[in-house]
């Protein structure tokens, strides 16, 4: 390959890409704070929400939860919310022990709910978490990237590197659910 143009004058840019794919190496570059990994071997936990949504009188496994962190909400057949249910009454909805821990869902009436949404947070020894926050702000980097160059001419591609030697990506993260 042949070096078409180099830039070293240049103080600031805008470089905007857009990728199909949620990398976490990516994301996290915007953070400026390592991916923390969760490991069996070495023993790390790390503590992770869950979020599942059950049929009305459904019985959830919740397994090893943490304490205190149950939260339920109904959920209409129109998109609408219910209240969330207190503590009290998610506390007397849990039964059992460890892994084969349960909640059960409140029975279905008949203006009432027909799901419920159930959060909680519980300690996991498998996975990644990314984390972003404003006390941190990201780390400058030299970025590389193979890119593809188009003629509009020729209709042809030319393999390429694109290097910015001082890469800071926006911490103003932006995820499109599309």
């Amino acid at each position: 390959m042949n070096i078409i143009r180099t830039t070293y004058r240049s103080k600031t840019g805008t470089f905007t890409a857009t990728n199909a794919l949620l990398h976490p190496a990516a994301i996290n570059a915007q953070s400026g704070q390592p991916i923390q990994y969760a490991g069996a071997g070495s023993g790390q936990a790390i503590v992770m929400p869950k979020i599942v949504v059950g049929a009305a009188g459904a019985e959830i496994n919740i397994g090893e939860y943490t304490a205190g962190s149950v939260r339920v909400i109904g959920l209409f057949g129109n998109g609408a919310n219910d209240q969330a249910l207190d503590a009290d009454a998610v506390s007397a909805r849990i039964s059992g022990t460890g892994s084969s821990t349960k909640i059960t869902l409140p029975d279905k009436t008949e203006d009432g709910p027909t799901q419920y949404l159930v959060k909680y947070e519980r300690s996991v020894t498998s996975g990644a978490m990314l984390s972003n926050t404003t006390a941190v702000s990201s780390d400058l980097v030299k970025l590389t990237l193979f890119c593809a160059m188009g003629d509009p001419c020729e209709d042809s591609l030319r393999p390429c590197y694109v290097v910015i030697p001082r890469f800071a990506a926006d911490p103003s993260m932006t995820i499109s659910l599309d």
